[in-house]
């Protein structure tokens, strides 16, 4: 393919050095912020052998921990989906392929663009359905199958596109470009633009382009997360940059945004809530000392939300009882309720509009998820009581992100909580048919001033819904 540069390309090279471009790291060169492993037939989160790691300021994919493959491959999302953006980096390959690897993942890696989140993921899926820009090298002695590898092909995971007007697969012939060792730094980019096209370069020259990025089933693909790849060869990173550009969309593929990351705009606070829940940095900030919960100006009927929340601190001890798998307390010998002074923050994501129907974000041994106002609601069926209690603690430590995928359809509730499910099918009867979603108030001052030991000390980002 004769080497062309996209229409951003050539407006850059077009006005020199006068035009300064807002490129954003993707990586700090210190830590994996920001990014989250999944790999086969594990959790979402699990580094599995500490795979991805930081050293010496570099990204790497590292087997180092391990001795021999085990068919689990790897992926490192970013947190955030693009729609219209152009990403680069500068990687190399090092060392000898993991023992055990198959032979086509020899010097292989690559750009996992528009796939999936990591949580929606099952458990033993090995690659998410994305397009993959595929970074790999070539050399004829080691592994023959590679000789006439070029840098920079298409692999349509779970996708497919459309190429001179044809449906189209990619695959190792792909790219138009030269092969390479990629023993040496190479640069490596692709501008992407929506669900329209996609254009693939290496050390500045375009190798492919193609159109119309869909899901297998023919559903249009305009947006996803970025990943990087673990496939038994260790990769370095020096530099994972990102450009957005007119007309991009923070919001997975299917989905619509319920926060711009700049203001409170299809969301009311409380009149008493002015200063208390703000934006910071990009999320929703809650201070809690409003006394009021945080609710959008739309109702939903059924649907599936995604939000990412985090509990910043916790203050003082909280009275925990020990939840049972039937949603009971664990008693004690002399009949009361067996209690664990732990530290303590307290939210939630209000359903339909009611302060009952609410997954809980806290400290407790049972997890966040539950439906506390269904679970301690005596006059409710056994079974309900049981199904609203969560099946496995899944939360990350004070501090860290979580994410809820949360399913509501007729009165039957799923949350998945970092990738998996602590309450599936829950019935909360009564609930109302629509109503809008809310995060809770909980808590605020001692006397002394100092926060009381359930304050919703939160902070919520990457809010996206889908009507069902």
């Amino acid at each position: 393919m004769k080497s062309i540069p996209s229409l951003a390309l050539a407006a850059s090279l077009a006005c020199g050095t006068t035009c300064a471009e807002n490129w954003l790291p993707l990586f700090n060169g210190r830590d994996l912020d920001g990014w989250t492993p999944k790999f086969a037939e594990m959790k979402v989160g699990e580094n599995h052998h500490d795979i991805f790691r930081v050293e010496d300021g570099l990204l790497k994919v590292s087997y180092a921990g391990a001795e021999k493959f085990d068919d689990r491959f790897g992926h490192l999302f970013y947190k955030t989906p693009y729609s219209h953006y152009r990403i680069r980096a500068e990687f190399r390959f090092t060392g000898e392929q993991l023992a055990g690897g198959p032979e086509w993942a020899f010097r292989n890696n690559g750009f996992m663009l528009h796939s999936q989140a990591p949580e929606t993921m099952t458990l033993e899926q090995k690659f998410p359905a994305s397009i993959e820009l595929q970074m790999s090298g070539a050399d004829s002695t080691k592994n023959p199958q590679t000789a006439n590898r070029p840098m920079g092909c298409l692999f349509t995971p779970g996708t497919k596109v459309m190429r001179d007007g044809k449906e189209y697969q990619g695959g190792e012939d792909s790219a138009s470009g030269d092969p390479l060792s990629g023993l040496e730094w190479v640069a490596i980019e692709a501008e992407v633009r929506g669900g329209e096209e996609i254009v693939h370069f290496v050390n500045g020259n375009e190798v492919l382009r193609y159109q119309q990025t869909m899901l297998q089933d023919g559903t249009p693909l305009t947006s996803g997360y970025i990943a990087i790849q673990a496939e038994t060869h260790p990769t370095e990173f020096r530099k994972i940059e990102i450009l957005p550009l007119p007309g991009n969309q923070n919001v997975p593929n299917g989905m619509t945004s319920l926060f711009d990351g700049k203001s409170l705009d299809g969301w009311k606070p409380g009149p008493k809530s002015e200063g208390h829940w703000k934006i910071v940095d990009g999320v929703i900030d809650y201070d809690a000392l409003a006394g009021e919960n945080l609710w959008t100006e739309e109702s939903f009927g059924d649907f599936e939300l995604h939000v990412d929340w985090r509990i910043k601190e916790t203050h003082g001890l909280y009275p925990v009882p020990t939840v049972l798998p039937d949603g009971s307390h664990k008693k004690g010998p002399d009949g009361n309720d067996i209690i664990t002074p732990t530290p303590n923050a307290d939210s939630g994501i209000l359903l339909r509009g009611q302060v009952k129907s609410q997954c809980n974000i806290w400290c407790w041994p049972v997890g966040s998820g539950e439906v506390y106002g269904y679970r301690m609601d005596r006059n409710m069926p056994p079974e309900v009581r049981a199904g609203v209690t969560p099946k496995v603690r899944a939360d990350n430590p004070v501090g860290q992100w979580n994410r809820f995928i949360i399913r509501m359809v007729g009165d039957r509730l799923t949350v998945n909580l970092n990738g998996q499910v602590v309450i599936e099918n829950a019935q909360l009867p009564g609930i109302p048919a629509t109503g809008p979603i809310g995060f809770q108030h909980h808590g605020g001052r001692e006397k002394d001033g100092s926060y009381n030991n359930a304050s919703a000390l939160v902070q919520f980002r990457n809010i996206f819904i889908r009507k069902l």
